[in-house]
């Protein structure tokens, strides 16, 4: 079972959440987001996930792999927290790129840019970032 944060609970983020609840052999565990309402949204619909406001939280042992699904802007700043804590990363489009192949060690987690083909037919397309 693979345990999942997720950053971002607003626009994408409910989509991208109820799409790993039923995905077989993945779990959410956890959910960070800065506004209380999204946070009280996700507590009721799915008790056994956690929230927090604090997104260092989801680089717990607890957790396997963040998903980010916040604003452009920070895609790049929480996906190097992420990999630099040895997560396995996914970030919604646009991806930060390859500014962050400096930051995958030798044994880095696999880094994932998902393309998304109407509601989450998770056509998700994996790009190794490093060959």
């Amino acid at each position: 079972m693979t345990n999942i944060g997720l950053i971002g609970c607003g626009y994408w983020g409910p989509n991208l959440l109820r799409g790993f609840m039923d995905c077989p052999g993945a779990a959410v565990s956890m959910v960070a987001d800065l506004d209380q309402e999204r946070l009280d949204y996700v507590a009721q619909k799915y008790p056994s996930v956690k929230t927090t406001k604090d997104y260092t939280d989801l680089f717990s042992d607890a957790v396997d792999a963040v998903v980010i699904a916040t604003q452009p802007s920070t895609h790049y700043r929480f996906a190097k927290e992420a990999l630099l804590k040895g997560k396995h990363v996914l970030v919604e489009k646009p991806i930060a790129g390859k500014r962050l192949i400096g930051y995958l060690p030798e044994n880095a987690p696999a880094y994932t840019d998902m393309t998304v083909s109407g509601f989450l037919g998770f056509a998700a397309e994996i790009r190794g970032l490093r060959g």
